[in-house]
């Protein structure tokens, strides 16, 4: 399917295509044949809501197609022509910063363009396929994944069911190649529109076995990237998968096959479960002083370890406490467990 990827300009709103041909007479039929149907059921009194608001629809989306083909420099119709504004305005995205104008003017192209798209017939059918075809969506990486980000978007929007598969496909990632940053996308979205396919996906994929870091091969596997797992970590823990409290406690078993960052996050998570089964393994880990034996220390993993036990065990965690009392230097988790000598009874019963 070649696409041309239109050409870039330097103004968002000043640059984008103008008006510059003419209706094909099937959009004006179709408009006139919706504005003329709407028409009369806003005057039939047997005609429902629901029939009224279909219509409704139908017209302000035939509309909005008219719209971007009035103002396209581009060839063709329908779902090309919308994949074309989609790829005119994805690398805006990336140019425009966070918050700014040009920023909130393309987003709300971006949605507009989408929406459009998912409301053509047989759109989810040529959205997957746009959105397989790489070389469909062309560009750099970058603006590679803006595009495929919003045709998940309009995938999802044009047929939830199938919408939702192609999410879950791009989340296992052994179908297809996809960049860390759009597979971290998949799950968030995955996460909205299915807790229970994505809980399951994400379960299967970090209770996979993983190598220790010193015998990682160079390529990326179909599984999670070592140094991406932490961004999955809460993700997992809100599909409510009932194996998320014994799959990250086995990943604290095993903390010399995670970065740091990927340890710390299953400590946080376990301590807001109020992980009971879960203390005894971060007192240890709070007393191994790292998360591997013989790492430099770190107060800061430290300091999240105790805040995980006292959170797992509230009053029950005072004995540990004591015990931290007695043996701690580090200054910043002293200062913490001050804070806990007034939260708790210290005095022996």
């Amino acid at each position: 399917m070649g696409i041309k990827v239109a050409e870039m300009t330097t103004n968002p709103t000043s640059d984008a295509p103008n008006p510059a041909r003419l209706i094909p007479g099937l959009l004006v039929a179709l408009l006139i044949a919706n504005l003329a149907g709407t028409a009369y059921l806003v005057h039939d009194a047997h005609a429902t809501r629901d029939e009224l608001d279909g219509r409704l629809r139908a017209l302000q989306h035939s509309v909005r197609e008219w719209g971007y083909f009035a103002t396209a420099k581009y060839e063709g119709a329908g779902f090309l022509l919308l994949l074309e504004h989609l790829q005119y305005w994805a690398p805006w995205l990336e140019k425009s910063k966070p918050g700014s104008g040009d920023r909130f003017f393309v987003d709300e192209r971006m949605k507009d363009i989408v929406e459009t798209m998912s409301f053509l017939p047989d759109a989810s059918a040529q959205i997957g396929s746009a959105f397989l075809a790489e070389q469909s969506v062309g560009g750099d990486a970058t603006t590679n994944d803006e595009l495929r980000k919003w045709l998940l978007i309009a995938a999802l929007s044009a047929d939830p069911p199938k919408g939702k598969d192609l999410l879950a496909r791009v989340l296992r990632g052994k179908e297809f190649a996809v960049s860390l940053r759009l597979r971290r996308f998949a799950a968030s979205e995955l996460l909205l529109a299915d807790k229970k396919i994505a809980g399951e996906i994400l379960h299967e994929l970090l209770a996979e076995k993983h190598t220790n870091p010193s015998q990682r091969a160079g390529s990326q596997t179909p599984g999670l990237h070592p140094k991406q797992l932490f961004n999955y970590i809460d993700d997992y823990v809100a599909t409510g998968h009932p194996e998320v409290e014994r799959t990250l406690l086995r990943m604290l078993t095993r903390t010399e096959y995670y970065e740091t960052i990927t340890v710390q996050r299953c400590v946080e998570a376990l301590g807001r479960m109020k992980s009971a089964m879960s203390a005894n393994r971060i007192k240890e880990l709070f007393w191994q002083q790292a998360p591997v034996p013989g790492q430099v220390p770190n107060p800061l993993f430290r300091r999240k370890c105790m805040v995980a036990v006292v959170e797992a065990l509230g009053q029950d965690a005072v004995p540990f406490l004591k015990e931290v009392d007695v043996k701690e230097v580090d200054a910043g988790i002293r200062a913490k467990l001050n804070d806990y000598k007034k939260q708790f009874d210290f005095a022996d019963k």
